[in-house]
């Protein structure tokens, strides 16, 4: 059954007219069609707002953030070089780097995929429901929340695999060799080739998408983290309860 459309209650977003107390940080894609932006803003709340595009739609959203800002008087960023042909890999970077950088003043994380083509769209809204976040669009002021998917991420990355992708992220996202895992782990090297190759029954951090390993002509092992990885490392988001 399609879900009703209805006014986004994001968390605790609020209809117009109302107040909320929780700071609020929308993100929304744009692309050449920008009115689904500007019903996100009208129909959920939003203290800022992130607008993330293909660098073929930078102007775009450039005209859009200074028509928000004058209007709508809140802080607008852009992430404009999303690249057609690896729109997941740069998405997850950009959605890495927008959490880092706005976690301690924000209460509560929101994406709008109103606006973009489908690919940009699915692409974050696939690294929105990773991260908990909730998701809606908007077709004029009619605006639906996505149902949200579960990935099951937490099940499948054990804490040694973790342990594993947090060392990678300290020693600044990769290592060259497993010997130096090893010693940045404690864990032997037939347990870190188990669990970054995995096995017949279990999936490693390679064939998960966290990790990516490459030869050295040397025989050496350089494993680093990937965009995903490092958003698996991401802790103590403070999303709100849904309603």
């Amino acid at each position: 059954m399609a879900p009703a459309e209805s006014k986004v209650h994001a968390g605790r977003s609020v209809e117009r007219g109302h107040k909320s107390s929780r700071s609020t940080l929308q993100i929304a894609t744009i692309g050449e069609d920008s009115d689904g932006v500007f019903a996100g803003l009208r129909n959920a709340s939003a203290n800022k707002l992130v607008l993330i595009c293909y660098g073929r739609d930078k102007e775009i959203a450039r005209r859009a953030s200074v028509k928000i800002t004058e209007t709508a008087k809140i802080d607008v960023a852009i992430y404009d070089d999303i690249r057609p042909e690896h729109p997941y890999k740069d998405i997850m970077q950009v959605f890495s780097n927008i959490v880092e950088a706005n976690r301690e003043g924000y209460d509560e994380f929101l994406l709008n995929v109103s606006s973009g083509d489908r690919m940009i769209c699915i692409a974050a809204a696939v690294t929105a429901f990773i991260l908990g976040f909730e998701v809606f669009y908007c077709k004029r002021d009619k605006c639906v929340m996505l149902p949200p998917v579960k990935l099951g991420y937490g099940e499948i990355v054990s804490d040694v695999k973790r342990r594993i992708l947090r060392a990678l992220d300290e020693a600044g996202g990769q290592v060259d060799s497993l010997e130096k895992l090893s010693e940045l782990t404690a864990y032997g090297k037939p347990l870190l080739s188990y669990h970054i190759h995995g096995s017949e029954d279990a999936r490693g951090l390679v064939e998960l998408g966290l990790a990516e390993t490459t030869r050295h002509s040397r025989g050496q092992t350089k494993v680093t983290i990937t965009a995903l990885g490092k958003m698996l490392l991401i802790e103590n988001l403070q999303v709100a309860p849904k309603h």
